[in-house]
């Protein structure tokens, strides 16, 4: 979750400050979340990065472009990438994409 999206989600739908009140604020944060909630869901059914500056691309897609193929190898180096994403490493696999 970004805390830039939601600063966009509230300058959105509260445009004059002096007129925030707390309960709105509120339920704008959690109406927020819960939006984020299910765009991580749908991001992980379709297989999807589900974060980082690729989030919303498949692996598959990833691999067409050196850009990509690039960050798969950054993401196989990065530790809290290894011991959480077994799913995206055997993926990576399937395209030669490996840790150097």
């Amino acid at each position: 979750m970004s805390l830039q999206k939601l600063i966009e989600h509230l300058d959105k739908n509260f445009f004059n400050p002096a007129e925030y009140k707390g309960e709105e604020i509120y339920q704008a944060v959690l109406d927020f979340k819960k939006a984020q909630d299910e765009e991580y869901k749908t991001l992980k059914t379709e297989n999807k990065l589900t974060f980082g500056k690729f989030r919303g691309f498949t692996i598959k897609e990833l691999t067409k472009t050196m850009k990509g193929k690039d960050y798969c190898r950054w993401l196989l180096k990065q530790e809290w990438f290894t011991e959480k994403f077994d799913d995206l490493i055997e993926e990576m696999a399937k395209y030669n994409i490996k840790k150097n």
